[in-house]
């Protein structure tokens, strides 16, 4: 598994960025970073449903919210407009914050990403079966994964007031207070 962390400490695609932190307690709580991506070292392009789109160039943000008691993390992007590029959930082994108070999470492979047009692609199941294969993770967290996914289809992603409000909301109150 790998750990990774909420306001781009560890981003190795990211040259220069700034980020802030905060909890909520809101609908959810947990932390939400909010991130600006000053410049990359190169542009993040990915070639799922059918698309060659830029997920990350430099001008680009995300707000990323790491849920309480959940076991998936949320990271919405957008460009250098504020037009969102997509809803990524990440599925993880737990959430938590490090010695040094850095939230983070423990990826459990599988993800499940949300256009803006709300098409949903799931991905990376090849990486969680060969994980589970190898003994990188045990059965209870390979259960775990699919268990996570099936709540996120059915109750995180059909949720609109969640994708589009929340994240909205708090772009727009973080945004404002300068990263």
């Amino acid at each position: 598994m790998k750990r990774k962390y909420i306001e781009g400490y560890k981003w190795d695609w990211v040259s220069s960025y700034s980020s802030q932190v905060t909890y909520i307690e809101d609908n959810y709580s947990g932390y939400l970073s909010f991130v600006e991506v000053h410049e990359v070292f190169e542009k993040i392009k990915v070639d799922y449903a059918n698309s060659e789109k830029i997920l990350f160039d430099s001008g680009y943000f995300c707000l990323v919210f790491l849920p309480d008691n959940q076991n998936w993390c949320a990271s919405a992007v957008y460009n250098s407009e504020g037009e969102i590029i997509e809803w990524y959930f990440d599925i993880t082994s737990h959430n938590s914050i490090d010695s040094e108070g850095r939230p983070y999470f423990d990826d459990l492979y599988l993800d499940v990403v949300v256009s803006p047009n709300f098409e949903i692609t799931l991905l990376d199941e090849h990486e969680l079966e060969a994980a589970y294969k190898n003994a990188e993770i045990t059965a209870s967290e390979y259960q775990l994964a699919y268990k996570t996914r099936t709540q996120i289809l059915n109750d995180v992603v059909t949720d609109k007031t969640f994708l589009v409000g929340f994240f909205n909301q708090y772009v727009t109150t973080m945004n404002t207070q300068g990263a």
